[in-house]
């Protein structure tokens, strides 16, 4: 078989194994956004966790709560994690 033609079949098929774990990331990151309850969901559920100083961990108790975006920093889709025991809490709206 021609070489060049074997190397392009390699990388055809490398650029399609990469474009569809590249789709599996995004429906895997949609449906776990979806899942996450809203900081209204959060709190139905755990009423003890509203303090005067704000949420706390449901897990920990920890009041030590910081934001990271879903897929990456720039994601404007945000994750609120207990800095503490590293559970995730809920998303925003």
């Amino acid at each position: 078989m021609n070489p060049g033609l074997m190397v392009g079949l390699a990388f055809a098929g490398g650029a399609a194994v990469f474009g569809y774990l590249q789709f599996a990331d995004i429906r895997k990151a949609r449906r776990s956004w979806a899942s996450m309850p809203t900081l209204s969901d959060y709190i139905d559920g755990h009423p003890d966790c509203r303090t005067a100083d704000g949420i706390r961990c449901a897990n920990c108790r920890s009041g030590d709560i910081t934001e990271k975006g879903l897929a990456g920093e720039r994601d404007a889709r945000r994750v609120f994690v207990c800095a503490d025991c590293g559970a995730s809490l809920y998303r925003s709206a």
